[in-house]
C-alpha cells in the first residue's frame, strides 16, 4: 500500500460506512476523495456535508486534504459545505487544504473569490507538504 496506510480503507471512519467519500491517512494528513465526479443535487450535498461533519467530530488528525481529482462539477450548495466543514474543523484546531481542482473547478473558485478562503495546491503532495514541509 505504498506510504499512504489506509483509514478503514473501505471508506469507514471509526465504525461508519461512508457512500461518498474515501478516506485515508497519508504522510500525516487524513485525506479525502470523492467517489462521484458531479455533485449537484441537493440530497447528494447533504449526504456529503454529513459525512464531511462526521470527519470533522471524528478524525484526530489536525491536517485534512480534500482532494478534488475526481470532481469535475459542485453545485454551489457544496461550496457552502465546505466553508462549513472548514469553520468546524478550525473549531477543533485542525486545518484544511484543497487539490487537483480542474481548471474550470479552479476557474469557479477564482471567479467566487473561493481562492482566498481556501488555500487550494495543484497537488496532493504540495498540499501535505504545505502542513509541515518536504515529504519523504
Amino acid at each position: 500500500m505504498n506510504e499512504s496506510k489506509f483509514y478503514q480503507a473501505s471508506g469507514h471512519i471509526e465504525g461508519f460506512k461512508m457512500a461518498n467519500l474515501k478516506t485515508h491517512y497519508e504522510n500525516g494528513s487524513f485525506v479525502v476523495e470523492f467517489y462521484a465526479s458531479s455533485i449537484l443535487n441537493q440530497s447528494d450535498v447533504e449526504s456529503i456535508g454529513n459525512e464531511l461533519l462526521l470527519i470533522a467530530a471524528k478524525s484526530a488528525c489536525s491536517r485534512v486534504v480534500v482532494d478534488l481529482e475526481n470532481v469535475d462539477f459542485l453545485s454551489s450548495a457544496m461550496i457552502g459545505v465546505f466553508i462549513r466543514f472548514k469553520m468546524r474543523l478550525r473549531k477543533n484546531d485542525s486545518d484544511l487544504k484543497l487539490c487537483n481542482a480542474s481548471p474550470d473547478l479552479m476557474e469557479m473558485l477564482k471567479l467566487t473569490k473561493l481562492n482566498t478562503v481556501f488555500d487550494i495546491h495543484d497537488s496532493r503532495r504540495s498540499a501535505i507538504e504545505s502542513f509541515c514541509g518536504v515529504v519523504e
